[in-house]
C-alpha cells in the first residue's frame, strides 16, 4: 500500500481583514482655485485619484460620536460663524517627520482657532492633544528625492492669494475612500 497522492483540500481561505473604521476630520475646505494648486502639489508625493477634502483642519480625527450630532453642532456654529479670510505664508515640516504642510496667515490661524473652541463649546468631543495642534492645510509624507519638486510646485502657494473659506464639512475617511458626510455654510458675522 502506497501513499495517497491525490491533492487534498485547497488551503484554509485567510481571514477577512477588519475593515477599518472610517474616521471623521472636521475641513474648512479651501476655496478654487487654491484648492487645485494644493491637489497639483499633493499629486507630486501622492499619486491618488481619490476625492479628498482640501482644506484647513486641527482638529481630527474626531474621538467616536454620534455623526447627528455632530451634525446639528455643525449647523449651529455654521449660523454664528462668518467665512475665515488669509492666505499660506510657509511651507513647513511636522517636528521629527517627512510630512509637509501649507501654514496659514497669523489672522486665519486665530480666526480658525476661534473656530475649533466655538466648536466644542456646541458640544463636539475632540482628541485629547488636540489643542497643541495648529492650523495646516496637509500636503503629504514627502520623501527625500520630491522635495525639491515639492518646495517649486509651493511656490505659488506661498504666499498664496488671500481666499475665503465659507464651508465647513464633516469628511469620513478611509484609506481607499473619502465622502463629505456634511457641509454648511460659515453664514454668521463673525
Amino acid at each position: 500500500m502506497g501513499e495517497d497522492h491525490r491533492p487534498g483540500p485547497g488551503p484554509l481561505p485567510s481571514a477577512p481583514r477588519a475593515a477599518r473604521v472610517p474616521e471623521l476630520w472636521v475641513v474648512i475646505e479651501v476655496p478654487e482655485p487654491v484648492r487645485s494648486e494644493v491637489l497639483s502639489v499633493r499629486r507630486i508625493v501622492s499619486r491618488t485619484s481619490q476625492k479628498v477634502p482640501v482644506g484647513i483642519g486641527s482638529v481630527g480625527p474626531l474621538p467616536p460620536q454620534d455623526v447627528l450630532e455632530v451634525r446639528r453642532v455643525f449647523d449651529a456654529v455654521g449660523e454664528e460663524t462668518g467665512p475665515i479670510i488669509g492666505r499660506f505664508v510657509a511651507l513647513r515640516r511636522f517636528p521629527q517627520t517627512r510630512y509637509v504642510y501649507l501654514a496659514p496667515d497669523d489672522e486665519m490661524a486665530t480666526s480658525l482657532l476661534i473656530l475649533q473652541d466655538r466648536l466644542v463649546e456646541y458640544g463636539l468631543k475632540l482628541a485629547p492633544d488636540v489643542y497643541q495642534a495648529t492650523p495646516h492645510a496637509v500636503i503629504g509624507r514627502v520623501p527625500p528625492e520630491a522635495e525639491l519638486e515639492v518646495a517649486a510646485g509651493a511656490r505659488a502657494l506661498v504666499p498664496s492669494p488671500t481666499f475665503r473659506m465659507t464651508t465647513l464639512a464633516l469628511w469620513s475617511l478611509t484609506e481607499q475612500d473619502a465622502s463629505c458626510l456634511h457641509r454648511v455654510a460659515l453664514s454668521g458675522v463673525l
